[in-house]
């Protein structure tokens, strides 16, 4: 059995390396790696979870991204997670998930809307071990909601990206051939060698992987400041 890690890459119009939006997805699946029939399949599911609107509602993730992201050259990164470091991509993919914008104007940078996922409890595991985190953006201004308590995620993209999630789970598990089924998982690579060799239950050193079932998608904003541009224009002042 394996764990693939599949990165997606989008592009920045700035065209630096260090601008790009990166997310993280795990799979669980037979064999070292997948197939080249099943990563197609994979790149195929992850795409829909951007670019597809859920049934209630009228737009997709990709339409509340920032246009200043080029979604029509996403790139899809695939890796032998349980490997030996360093790794290298054993598949990888160019991707149009470009969707018509909501709204031409961008919130800054290091907005983001996050995606919390977690697994069914497991005796003898941690709870943080178990649960994870995707951190969508930048994003454009329709993804703001003017309330009472303040700005908030709007409530239409919180459960567009709730429907994402449920479809990924479900159209991953429904791949067929050969390595499947495929399941989205929550990855955790442990902290090295054990301490005993008879530590009990499932351990902190030992790379574990949850089958993801739930999840949620809080109205509050997160600032990732990794995602904030450097300055290119500097206003001077004295007295």
């Amino acid at each position: 059995m394996g764990v693939t890690e599949v990165q997606v890459r989008i592009p920045h119009i700035s065209g630096m390396g260090e601008d790009v939006t990166v997310n993280t997805f795990h799979f669980f699946h037979a064999g070292t790696t997948l197939n080249v029939a099943n990563a197609i399949g994979v790149s195929q599911q992850i795409k829909d979870f951007y670019q597809t609107a859920d049934a209630v509602e009228t737009s997709s993730i990709s339409g509340y991204l920032a246009n200043e992201l080029l979604l029509q050259l996403t790139e899809m990164r695939f890796y032998d997670a349980m490997g030996v470091p360093p790794q290298y991509p054993y598949f990888t993919a160019t991707i149009d998930m470009d969707s018509t914008r909501l709204q031409l104007d961008d919130l800054p940078s290091e907005c983001a809307v996050v995606l919390s996922y977690k697994a069914l409890p497991t005796a003898g595991v941690k709870a943080a071990r178990q649960r994870g985190r995707l951190y969508i953006g930048p994003m454009n201004g329709f993804s703001v909601e003017h309330t009472l308590t303040g700005t908030r995620v709007r409530s239409a993209l919180r459960n567009t990206m709730a429907g994402a999630a449920k479809r990924l789970v479900n159209n991953i598990e429904a791949l067929a051939g050969a390595g499947a089924p495929i399941e989205w998982v929550v990855f955790s690579r442990g902290k090295g060698s054990p301490p005993t060799p008879t530590s009990p239950g499932t351990p902190d050193w030992a790379p574990f992987t949850s089958r993801i079932t739930n999840g949620w998608v809080d109205n509050a904003w997160d600032t990732q400041r990794r995602r904030g541009l450097d300055a290119t224009v500097r206003t001077l002042w004295s007295e």
